[in-house]
């Protein structure tokens, strides 16, 4: 994929990059299984805890993500917004851990 948007390890000093892959997907399936997850654990997670708390884990989740692409895989390109859905899993399950009685 060369979009302008997708994280490119060629690209690297192109700081956005970093941030705006997660606006392009590999399909219609990639895109789907994004938005499902998103809003089956991204809306509790609002119900419980206010809006931008669970935005800043999710950005800090894509951001994370491509940092940890660009050190353990260097030479991958990434599309999706799968590190801000992996983020959100972890802060649900967090939630659960923390609010089990």
């Amino acid at each position: 994929m060369n979009s302008p948007l997708t994280y490119r390890y060629d690209k690297r000093e192109e700081a956005w990059r970093f941030l705006s892959y997660m606006f392009v997907h590999a399909g219609v399936q990639h895109i789907i299984g994004n938005l499902f997850l998103q809003l089956l654990i991204g809306i509790p997670l609002e119900l419980v805890h206010k809006g931008h708390r669970v935005g800043l884990v999710y950005l800090a989740g894509v951001i994370g993500g491509s940092l940890a692409s660009s050190i353990f895989d260097p030479r991958k390109n990434l599309v999706g917004a799968s590190g801000g859905v992996y983020a959100l899993i972890g802060g649900y399950f967090m939630n659960v851990i923390v609010t089990h009685q």
